[in-house]
């Protein structure tokens, strides 16, 4: 599911996984800020908690989201936990610039990503095959689809998978092709279409009962391995199991002053359930019923395409997700 938007990905130098993006000596989100002590805890990409000192000369900026923003000088007082953070100087052992993101703004620019994601995604069974060109036919199987056939075309680019019955994490999928598909199967399609075209243009076809939810955490159950989301539009609550645990941040380090949107790279990190909590956007993929909520988890990402970037993924074991 995180291919999300690729328009701004196109604009990014790839990172390697876990390697800082350019532009930044430290980065991640803060834990604990101190600013008569002139000390803050920096959480990182990777889980790690860590002390970063400053001075009262060390220049704190507010960075926009997008290109209509600008930075803006703040006291360290101004900085909150929560917010992203990218330290990009240091003077000996003490940050001499930083500059950052609030979580607040950050919500917001995902928010509008989410419903960007929601809108040009569809699930549900194959019903007929061979329209015009190369595609089919879905009859969407989720209630808000308002039941309207959705045509689909594809073409080379577009990506085919599959999931097995026993599959129990993203990494299970595997390639299938357009003649794979039959009437009556049950799909999953990431695509785009122009403005009063009924007919989709896919990016990506999943068959076997697999498709991506987006939705707000409600509750985390750590010990049984599940979790409670809403899902974003339907307003549905489903309950979440997750028995491989796989659960994946992208990493939403700001790096330039204006605009954020030109991240070097977005390193995507393996984390914890225990690091999820009420309120946190999230991608659940997996399977379930569409009368009852219960839904089979293969893998969960969350704090993914901030700002309109893909994570960068040196396995390419959910690229092909989420473009």
């Amino acid at each position: 599911m995180t291919r999300f938007i690729v328009a701004c990905a196109c604009l990014l130098a790839a990172v390697p996984a876990g390697a800082q993006p350019a532009g930044c000596a430290k980065t991640g989100s803060v834990f604990s800020i101190d600013p008569v002590g002139n000390v803050l805890l920096l959480k990182e990409p990777g889980g790690y908690v860590e002390d970063i000192s400053f001075t009262p000369k060390t220049v704190f900026t507010k960075l926009a989201i997008g290109e209509t923003g600008s930075a803006v000088r703040v006291r360290a007082a101004d900085v909150q936990v929560g917010d992203f953070l990218c330290v990009e100087a240091l003077d000996g052992t003490d940050a001499s610039r930083v500059a950052y993101v609030t979580h607040g703004d950050a919500a917001r620019a995902q928010l509008e990503f989410l419903v960007h994601w929601q809108r040009n995604s569809t699930f549900g069974l194959v019903e007929s095959m061979g329209i015009t060109g190369k595609g089919f036919v879905v009859s969407p199987a989720l209630a808000d689809a308002n039941g309207i056939s959705v045509p689909v075309l594809v073409d080379d680019n577009t990506r085919f998978r599959k999931f097995g019955d026993n599959a129990v994490r993203l990494s299970d999928a595997s390639p299938i092709q357009y003649g794979d598909l039959q009437v009556g199967e049950k799909v999953y399609v990431r695509g785009t279409r122009a403005e009063g075209d009924p007919v989709w243009h896919a990016t990506l076809v999943i068959k076997g009962g697999v498709r991506g939810i987006l939705g707000t955490v409600l509750s985390v159950d750590i010990l049984q391995s599940r979790l409670k989301l809403r899902e974003f539009g339907s307003g549905r609550k489903f309950d979440v199991g997750l028995p491989s645990g796989d659960v994946y941040k992208a990493s939403d380090a700001p790096t330039d002053p204006v605009p954020v949107s030109t991240l070097s790279g977005v390193p995507l990190v393996r984390i914890s359930l225990s690091d999820l909590t009420p309120g946190d956007a999230v991608l659940a993929v997996g399977s379930s019923n569409t009368d009852n909520d219960k839904v089979n988890g293969l893998g969960v990402i969350t704090k993914f395409g901030n700002f309109g970037v893909a994570p960068v993924d040196s396995g390419n074991k959910l690229n092909w997700l989420l473009e």
